[in-house]
């Protein structure tokens, strides 16, 4: 639940106040997902934001996995092909 959270945090805009944990999963965030690796807090909500639900699901779960797993980010997440996001992002 603190990863969906956190997303929400970053999809509301919140700058500041983040706690170590959220840090931490916005890092697990950057390596796991390639697409937001190198945005700021806003970009990176603006990107879920475009995420259709199925996205997200398999975001947070590949989020949690990293985590889990302690390789901080061992399992990539790939936007599927013709999706939103595998269309917008070009990065």
């Amino acid at each position: 639940m603190s990863i969906v959270d956190t997303f929400t945090k970053l999809i509301f805009g919140e700058e500041s106040s983040y706690d170590e944990g959220e840090l931490r999963t916005i890092e697990v965030l950057r390596v796991v997902d390639k697409n937001v690796s190198f945005d700021n807090h806003r970009d990176m909500g603006a990107y879920l934001r475009a995420m259709g639900v199925q996205e997200m699901i398999t975001l947070v779960s590949a989020v949690r996995r990293a985590m889990l797993s302690g390789t901080g980010g061992s399992i990539p997440f790939q936007a599927k092909a013709g999706s939103r996001l595998a269309t917008q992002n070009t990065r």
